[in-house]
């Protein structure tokens, strides 16, 4: 009998370069903010992935287990006090092996906000004259501080 072991020979790979999250300074604490996700073409254990963060976080307030959940560890005032708005986290999920990298934006929105706003201020896209009908520019997007399962219109 012959086993073929698979070997560790690919990386995990973000879903997304970027994840971008919207929370109200007033989050309750220990609330999931995101999931993140990378994905290992391996098989078994080499296919394992775990996550953790990087960089950016000098605040300590967030933290990202082992599954790629994102957690809130401390009150985001703190944050909000320096005046800043947005954090960027750098993050890392690896096999053990390989390691891939991305970023987690978080917008914080003031506990007496109620509009959505745009994850940018300005969107600049160039585009060829020769591009076709229909060719998709750019995507934009907004977040709200309203509940998660509140819809925007665009």
């Amino acid at each position: 009998t012959v086993f073929i072991l698979d070997a560790n020979d690919n990386g995990p790979q973000f879903t997304k370069a970027e994840y971008v999250v919207g929370v109200v300074e007033t989050e309750r604490l220990n609330a999931q903010l995101i999931q993140v996700s990378a994905t290992d073409k391996d098989e078994g254990g080499n296919a394992d992935v775990s996550y953790k963060i990087t960089g950016g976080s000098k605040f300590d307030v967030f933290d990202l287990d082992r599954s790629g959940r994102l957690f809130l560890r401390r009150d985001l005032s703190f944050i909000t006090r320096t005046g800043q708005d947005t954090v960027t986290l750098h993050i890392e999920a690896t096999d053990g092996v390989h390691v891939a990298s991305a970023r987690i934006s978080i917008v914080i929105f003031p506990n007496n906000q109620t509009n959505p706003s745009f994850t940018y201020r300005v969107y600049t896209v160039n585009i060829s004259e020769a591009a076709p009908k229909g060719f998709l520019l750019t995507t934009v997007r907004a977040l709200s501080p309203k509940p998660s399962g509140a819809a925007l219109g665009y």
